[in-house]
């Protein structure tokens, strides 16, 4: 006869949430209870135990819910719970239909369906086809998802619960160097690329930043703008680029005029050709590197870490330490050639 328990872990890190034991002929799992209430867990124990002396007519039903169901109100959750970009959102939606994808060739199309194991199967398929990010991402959306499924569906149990994502190795970001941007921008195809490239490369904007700020958004004389992950920003803008820029147009129209970059793969293609035409490796081209190489060539002129990460809008020093690190080993050495 199975019997059930509850417990917490990792209380003494901060986690608060309760789960229940079910255990039955010498073996036990572990479900996640979705609840941080003593109160609410007892009632569990309480329902289950109730449960396991009921003719099996009176049981009730275990709760369900179709997978591709579950992502859509997943997605609307996201996007309306955490005010999140129309691009951030895209990305979950795309991270997600991995899964759906997944699951339909397993023939798995109910949340009740996808046991323990095949959410170690399916990880394993990611972790091998994806980079170490990408698969991290991926799996803790999934995990996410299956947790949600519990609250708004009142499924039971996330059989990604003790899935662990692969570590991220830290690699050195690839840019270029000043002089590198320079050649680039003056191989740009028209204007508007040369002003789509220079709001990445001098105010370190990222590409959908880069692509929808407008006139009146620099009005003030600096860059006011919603980031990712809708944070307000002000950033000041250099000599160099309100040169690039030019004479402002309407203040309601974007900078970088609608219509001349159609897609992310359009506009890489562009600069893949400029960057060739520039005379340097085209190999890991993208409109990111411009990002990458604002921050590194801040770092090579000797501005102090902490105003690179406040212009990168890092949430901390931290993040900005970890991915330029590499850069910084030419001050250390500096440092004790001084003495």
């Amino acid at each position: 006869m199975k019997r059930f328990s509850i417990f917490q872990k990792h209380k003494a890190k901060g986690n608060a949430t309760w789960y229940g034991r079910i255990a039955e002929d010498g073996l036990f799992h572990v479900i996640s209870l979705g609840t941080k209430k003593k109160a609410d867990a007892i009632a569990w124990v309480d329902l289950m135990n109730a449960k396991k002396f009921l003719p099996e007519a009176f049981a009730e039903s275990k709760p369900d819910v179709e997978i591709q169901k579950l992502a859509n109100k997943f997605i609307e959750y996201c996007e309306v719970a955490n005010s999140t970009s129309r691009a951030t959102i895209k990305a979950y939606a795309l991270r997600v239909s991995r899964f759906i994808e997944w699951s339909t060739s397993r023939k798995r199309t109910t949340v009740t369906q996808v046991t323990e194991s095949d959410a170690v199967d399916f990880s394993s398929a990611i972790v091998s086809r994806y980079a170490p990010k990408t698969a991290s991402e991926i799996l803790k959306l999934v995990k996410a998802m299956f947790s949600f499924s519990n609250r708004t569906f009142k499924t039971q149990g996330n059989p990604f619960e003790y899935i662990k994502r692969p570590k991220q190795h830290r690699t050195s970001k690839a840019f270029w160097t000043q002089d590198e941007v320079d050649r680039i921008l003056a191989c740009a195809p028209d204007s508007e690329y040369r002003k789509f490239w220079s709001l990445m490369a001098f105010a370190g904007l990222r590409y959908f930043e880069a692509k929808s700020i407008k006139w009146k958004d620099i009005a003030t004389g600096k860059i006011v703008i919603v980031g990712k992950g809708q944070k307000l920003a002000s950033l000041p803008i250099s000599t160099r680029l309100r040169s690039e820029l030019g004479t402002p147009g309407n203040s309601e129209d974007t900078i970088v005029n609608d219509g001349t970059i159609a897609t992310n793969t359009s506009s890489i293609r562009a600069l893949r050709t400029a960057v060739i035409k520039a005379g340097l490796e085209d190999d890991g081209v993208n409109n990111h590197r411009f990002r990458h190489s604002f921050a590194s060539n801040l770092i090579r002129s000797g501005v102090n870490i902490k105003a690179v990460q406040q212009l990168m809008r890092h949430d901390s020093i931290d993040i900005t330490l970890n991915t330029y690190s590499h850069l910084l080993q030419d001050d250390l050495k500096k440092a004790v050639e001084s003495i």
